[in-house]
Parts: structure tokens; sequence; C-alpha cells
């Protein structure tokens, strides 16, 4: 995985999937954090980012998503748990297969590697704004996927109020 930093500042690369059915979109949350994400994770040394999005979604939803397009190139800055983040996020609109258990629409519970328990659910896209979604910018641009790649600097503060 390429990350690098130390106990006070950390540095991720991360690619991300944007899944969206019938008007919802797929988050999932960690079983410590008290905020929403879009599921992925870090791409590893000289993997391109959608393989390692194909895999990360293989190891979290069990099934093989087809990674479409390049949505979104986010450079993130956070504080996570007290430590600063600076993130280099990729964000790719993602599609389940047909057949795919997690395709049904129902919230669900999944594991990273680890064991750390991970919550699935389809967020419709009008109700985002109920969620504590980060980046928080994606609130407002999930409404309408880009035609081009956008690059988004943002800056949000704290992830999870309890993390600090």
């Amino acid at each position: 995985m390429i990350h690098f930093g130390d106990e006070r500042r950390r540095f991720l690369y991360r690619a991300a999937g944007v899944a969206v059915m019938d008007g919802r979109v797929l988050v999932h949350q960690f079983e410590n954090d008290t905020f929403w994400c879009l599921p992925g994770g870090r791409v590893e040394m000289g993997e391109a980012a959608e393989e390692a999005l194909a895999r990360e979604m293989h190891e979290e939803l069990g099934c093989a998503v087809r990674v479409w397009r390049l949505l979104w190139i986010n450079d993130n800055h956070f504080v996570h748990r007290g430590v600063v983040h600076h993130e280099l996020g990729l964000y790719f609109h993602i599609e389940l297969p047909e057949g795919c258990l997690q395709s049904s629409g129902e919230p669900w519970t999944g594991a990273e590697l680890d064991g750390t328990k991970l919550y699935f659910r389809w967020q419709p896209v009008d109700a985002l704004a109920e969620l504590d979604l980060k980046p928080s910018w994606l609130i407002e641009r999930l409404r309408s996927l880009p035609e081009h790649p956008e690059y988004v600097v943002n800056r949000d503060g704290t992830y999870g109020e309890s993390d600090v």
C-alpha cells in the first residue's frame, strides 16, 4: 500500500468506487468511525488505480466489479484520529455485476482482511446530506456525475468528531 508518514502526519494514495443504482449510491463505514465514505482502498506499489479498486471491491464485496471511468481526482486534507492526512484519491464510476448479492439494495456487513467490520448501505443520492459523508464535497457532486474527470482540492478539517 502506498502510504507514508509518522504518528502525526500521513500521506495516502487511495482509489474509490462510485456505484449508483436506482438513485442510490453505495457507501460504507468502518466499525470505529462516525462518518461514511465511498468504498475503496489504498493503491499498492506498481498497481494501477483501476486495478487497486477492482481488487479492493472484490475483497470487500466478494464480486468482480466493472471499473468504468475516472470521475474525480481529490487532493484531500483532513485530520483523522488526531493524525493529519494528505490523501490523493482517485474516484471511479463502477458497476456491480448482475447476480452480486450486494446489488440487492439491502444493507450488509463485511470485513477488511484484518477483521475490521465494514457497514455497507445504499444511500439515496437526495438524502446524502443526512450522512456525515467524507469527503464532504461528494454530497453535491454525486447528484450529477461529470462527463470528464475533475480535480477537487478538499479541506474537511476533522473526520469524525470522536476521533480527535
